[in-house]
């Protein structure tokens, strides 16, 4: 196949589909647009594309939406909206931005923590064990729940893991997947037990109430394999994505796998408050389709499934064609929370290769969607925004951040270096539009205007583990690593749900890890950590 040389990823592509009635449900492709985003706008969501996957003309309709007006004591940036135009994207890194971590509290938990969940009064995190998980809060300040916690075990003894965490509505819901099924405590007679059958690996979903103990539990049925991709809850719904291997449906409703597939990623919503199937939603064969997060927006009724998916010819995602992949390719599909209609899918056909990482998508204020994941190739975002560094490593060791609004890419940029290994883990948005990006590396990670981050160079080489703030601009206000001796990772962040909250990170650690206060956390009780850091750095 000869590729197309499209060196401005200005240019998107948005498939809208119209759903027909009709007791098939047929689906209708009726629309195929192009949006250009002209850079004299500094962002206003791209001409000619305003029906594109229901963004009703794109977000960030004020110049970028949530730009920064200028910066704060301890390296904060202060919302402002820049107005369009004023200032390049990308073009104001803090001189001054890096900085070392400095946590108000941390504690060792576990085995890694792989979720964290702010709330206005503390934090939750999934915790992983050998052949168990566990899920704990503790309130601001530190000072852990003892009335709140749920522990469950494999039924047969073997491995179960926690891996996506939301907290709404007064309950937390936990996606994660289990060898052979799972017994979760519960205050209810009947209990809370994760349907598997021999040689089956389920997924599971199930809700927590105020005590932390199992309200309901759900998993898909008829044997098959399968593995959480993405969580979201709303008050109208709870949806899980998830990779599926083999036929998967449940109350007849909640069907995840594609007929004539494999293997297949697919949508489940359920009532938040009882469990029941709402609908399901086979997206497209894997592994030429995958999910990395789900997001909900509340303020449009819709939930946003944001993966990559890959095609020569052009590939079908929930029934709308997109375009040729260059290689690997991103997009971002808009489902109707209430009942799951497509809306429409915004595909971003960029140069090179790029993978959408788990927990790799937030929303902004203004509804704009910030993407992160890892690439390999030339990766050129266009005027405004450093260029990213060229990674010809097939397994994609360097990493970007974007912004799109709608079907225009509002900024994009590249970190990390051809030598190393870096990847990102995770992306929050906070309620100001500061964006915190975390993840491990390696080597380098050169940030622009704001100086570079240098991981030890040893014989052992260890992994330490970063966190990038950004403003909505995609300017660097600050950066931190978090080290010790050993291996340190990041595997996920979550801003409180208002302006100026802390920042909660969730991990694991190999020996003793650096968090700015005095100890340093050590691994005696446990690998996995839990930390809180100021929000506005």
């Amino acid at each position: 196949m000869v590729k197309r040389d499209q060196r401005s990823i200005r240019a998107v592509v948005s498939a809208v589909l119209l759903v027909a009635a009709g007791a098939g449900g047929c689906n209708a492709l009726i629309g195929l647009e192009v949006g250009q985003l002209d850079a004299s706008t500094g962002g206003t969501g791209g001409a000619g594309a305003g029906t594109g996957g229901g963004a009703e003309g794109g977000g960030g309709s004020n110049g970028g939406g949530a730009g920064t007006g200028g910066s704060g004591d301890g390296g904060g940036a202060g919302t402002g909206g820049s107005g369009g135009g004023e200032a390049p994207f990308c073009g104001e890194d803090r001189k001054d931005a890096i900085r070392g971590p400095q946590a108000r509290w941390g504690t060792t938990v576990g085995l890694d923590v792989t979720d964290v969940a702010a709330h206005g009064d503390g934090v939750t995190a999934i915790i992983n064990e050998k052949g168990a998980i566990s899920v704990a809060r503790w309130a601001r300040g530190g000072t852990r729940d003892a009335g709140y916690g749920l522990t469950a075990t494999d039924l047969l003894e073997g491995d179960i893991k926690a891996t996506h965490l939301s907290v709404g509505q007064g309950l937390a819901y936990v996606a994660g997947w289990s060898d052979s099924g799972a017994q979760l405590p519960s205050a209810s007679t009947t209990g809370c037990v994760i349907t598997g059958r021999a040689l089956s690996h389920p997924s599971f979903l199930a809700a927590l109430d105020e005590k932390g103990q199992c309200r309901w539990a759900w998993s898909p049925d008829g044997g098959a394999t399968s593995t959480p991709l993405g969580l979201a809850a709303a008050p109208g719904a709870v949806v899980m994505a998830a990779s599926v291997k083999g036929p998967s449906v449940n109350d007849g409703a909640c069907t995840l796998a594609m007929g004539g597939a494999e293997t297949s990623v697919g949508l489940a919503a359920l009532d938040p408050a009882a469990g029941g199937c709402l609908w399901g939603m086979p997206i497209g064969p894997s592994p030429a389709v995958t999910v990395g997060e789900l997001l909900v927006d509340e303020a449009r009724g819709e939930v946003l499934a944001v993966g990559r998916y890959e095609g020569e010819e052009g590939y079908v995602v929930a029934g709308a064609l997109l375009p040729p992949s260059q290689d690997r390719d991103v997009f971002v599909a808009r489902f109707a929370l209430t009942e799951g209609s497509l809306k429409g899918i915004d595909a971003f056909p960029l140069p090179g290769r790029q993978e959408v990482d788990q927990r790799g998508a937030a929303l902004l204020p203004d509804g704009d969607v910030v993407i992160v994941g890892s690439y390999a190739g030339s990766l050129d975002f266009g005027e405004g925004c450093p260029p990213a560094p060229e990674e010809d490593a097939p397994n994609m060791e360097n990493f970007f951040v974007m912004r799109v609004s709608g079907p225009s890419v509002v900024w994009g940029r590249g970190f990390g270096d051809a030598g190393h290994r870096q990847w990102v883990a995770s992306v929050a948005a906070a309620p100001d539009g500061l964006i915190y990006v975390t993840g491990n590396y390696q080597g380098e990670i050169d940030l622009g205007n704001g100086g570079k981050l240098v991981a030890p160079a040893t014989d052992a080489d260890p992994m330490v583990g970063f966190l990038i703030v950004l403003d909505a601009r995609g300017n660097v206000v600050s950066a931190s690593e978090l080290k010790g001796t050993g291996d340190a990772y990041v595997w996920a962040a979550a801003p409180g749900p208002a302006p100026g909250d802390a920042l909660y990170l969730g991990g694991e650690l190999g020996s003793t890890l650096d968090i700015g206060r005095d100890p340093p956390l050590t691994d005696a009780m446990g690998r996995g950590f839990v930390a809180e850091l100021p929000g506005v750095r």
